[in-house]
């Protein structure tokens, strides 16, 4: 299974404050932000796997070893005459995790929801560096790629 690691120089703070749901929040002190981003990326320990598999679209099942059904209609439908599925998951780490639950636990509220969200963005950039990595490799295979679709989007 292809590994991928790349390092995690920045996160977003912009999409950490969406994540955060403060996008209509005005005074909310930035600061705060930008130290979240720059918790999670001293956590971060980035890692992620993907993997190509035969796809029956018609009956949307991953020829994986065992096979498996993705339910959901939409899925189905971004995926329609497709023959080929790239899974990947990334993570990084229980680290973020656990200084979310601790700084929860302490009473410091907002300093984790904004961790959380700063980690979620952080996921998030490495899911798109992991698409970008990919796709040459497959346009090598003469292969062209749909935009990720993840579990949460739609009725998947």
């Amino acid at each position: 299974m292809p590994v991928y690691n790349a390092p995690l120089l920045t996160i977003d703070p912009k999409e950490t404050r969406r994540y955060a749901g403060l996008m209509r929040a005005k005074d909310f002190d930035e600061k705060l932000i930008e130290d979240a981003c720059q918790d999670a990326r001293l956590l971060a320990e980035p890692r992620g796997i993907w993997q190509l598999y035969d796809y029956d679209c018609e009956n949307q099942i991953v020829k994986a070893d065992p096979p498996f059904h993705i339910e959901g209609r939409k899925i189905g439908k971004h995926l329609a005459g497709c023959d080929k599925v790239i899974l990947l998951a990334v993570t990084v780490g229980d680290a973020i995790e656990d200084m979310v639950t601790k700084r929860f636990a302490d009473g410091e509220y907002a300093s984790s929801v904004l961790l959380d969200a700063a980690a979620t963005t952080a996921v998030e950039q490495l899911a798109d560096g992991m698409e970008k990595a990919i796709k040459p490799k497959m346009a090598a295979q003469g292969y062209g790629m749909r935009w990720r679709f993840s579990p949460g989007y739609g009725d998947w």
